[in-house]
Formats: structure tokens, sequence, C-alpha cells
């Protein structure tokens, strides 16, 4: 009995210990025509620390249309 109690003890420290995992804090920031991923820890008051972009200007892959007319202010982003 003793011996079950301590391996289901050392158990469930471990599924915890597993679980501490810090989360990173970062926020999308939108404007003109890019995308911005700032990572908050990283960043002070006056520097962010831009993790990813993205440039509609550069986005290849959209029609030319998209690219350089209708993505040239975005001033809406979400993350899914």
């Amino acid at each position: 009995m003793i011996l079950r109690t301590i391996a289901l003890f050392l158990l469930s420290l471990c599924t915890c210990i597993g679980q501490a995992q810090t989360t990173k804090r970062s926020f999308l920031v939108c404007g003109d025509h890019q995308v911005l991923l700032v990572d908050y820890e990283q960043s002070n008051d006056t520097i962010p620390n831009v993790v990813w972009t993205w440039d509609a200007h550069k986005a290849n892959d959209l029609p030319e249309e998209y690219r350089l007319k209708r993505f040239n202010s975005v001033d809406d982003c979400k993350a899914i």
C-alpha cells in the first residue's frame, strides 16, 4: 500500500512539473500594410521586440489588387 501511494505521488509530481511551462505573452499590431507579432516580455517602453512580420506589399501569393490596394491599410487583425 505504501509503495502504491509513493508511486502515485511520484506520477502526480511528474505531471505537475510537465504542466509548469510558462506561456509567452505576445500581441499583434497592425497598421499601414503590415502586421507585426510583438513579444511583450522582451520589449521595453519604446522598443518593441518584433518576432514575426507580414507585409502585404511583399506577399506575392496575393493578387496584385489585394497586395497594392486592398491591403494598403490593414486596420484590423485577429489571431486564429
